[in-house]
């Protein structure tokens, strides 16, 4: 992925960025639709409420960014620490 970045002299803060403005725009004219798109593993929801609910630390790791991973959780009916979520913009 980052040759082709390099090969085609793309920027990639700017694809990040200009992906994100696209995403919000979607949800902006159609979140239901938008979220409709986002669906989690099987299971993953109740796995991480559980996990939490007996005490563990649970941790999520994303390549998206922060804002939409934050709004798939709380679709999924999750209450997550926001310091526990790296997303896209953490970096590696």
């Amino acid at each position: 992925r980052e040759e082709r970045v390099k090969e085609w002299c793309l920027d990639k803060q700017q694809m990040i960025k200009e992906f994100g403005e696209i995403r919000d725009k979607w949800i902006e004219d159609d979140l239901p639709g938008w979220l409709a798109t986002n669906k989690s593993y099987d299971l993953v929801p109740d796995c991480m409420d559980a996990m939490a609910e007996s005490g563990a630390e649970v941790f999520i790791i994303t390549t998206k960014q922060k804002r939409f991973c934050a709004a798939l959780l709380k679709d999924f009916g999750l209450e997550f620490p926001i310091e526990n979520l790296f997303a896209l913009e953490d970096g590696p």
